[in-house]
């Protein structure tokens, strides 16, 4: 795993703030963006799971994911995070959005059931503390994709990058944790954690 050389925290939030501003026109990042928000819908249905009480959305950028999120389980908290404050001044029209950075979440240990973070683990200048991070945070389970691309990657904001999968999944190794399913889709890795004994 390869990570861009970090000569200061600020330059880093700078350089995210400014290279994901061209998504302000409201519009995802690709088309299929919301594909991955069903998906993991879908996945916990599938797994029988119970209605969430509560969903942390890292990386929530404008809040169509905590859109889909509040229409599928509207009994939930659904809380959007995100670096970028014109994405959390735009989320907040989904709910409750909260300008912050990934690397330290201002939360307690498993203040929420699930944590959904699609195509932002990539963003991080420390992805294995990003890791550690949900980990604490989450209580219950954690979905969570990243893109399999060679370093350094072309897109500016991407900081970390590897074309192992396997790199990405051990970033999540806790006793107390297991992977249920980790898919390679079109470049792209999807893992779901739970929290206990397999």
């Amino acid at each position: 795993m390869n990570a861009r050389p970090l000569p200061d925290p600020r330059a880093y939030v700078a350089a995210q703030r400014l290279v994901n501003t061209i998504h302000m026109d409201g519009s995802p990042e690709k088309l299929d963006d919301s594909y991955t928000v069903l998906s993991f819908i879908e996945d916990l249905q599938e797994l029988e799971e119970p209605p969430p009480s509560s969903i942390l959305v890292v990386g929530c950028r404008l809040g169509y994911e905590m859109r889909h999120l509040r229409k599928q389980w509207p009994h939930a908290e659904v809380v959007g995070l995100d670096i970028v404050p014109q994405f959390i001044e735009q989320a907040s029209k989904e709910g409750k959005a909260i300008l912050a950075d990934m690397h330290a979440l201002p939360f307690s240990p498993h203040a929420f059931q699930w944590i959904f973070c699609s195509g932002t683990l990539e963003h991080a200048y420390d992805a294995p503390l990003v890791a550690r991070e949900m980990l604490r945070v989450a209580s219950r389970g954690i979905y969570v994709t990243a893109d399999i691309e060679p370093f350094p990657s072309t897109n500016a904001s991407h900081w970390t990058c590897t074309e192992d999968p396997k790199e990405w999944e051990a970033l999540f190794s806790h006793p107390e944790w297991r992977i249920l399913s980790s898919d390679l889709l079109d470049r792209s890795l999807h893992l779901i954690l739970m929290r206990g004994a397999l």
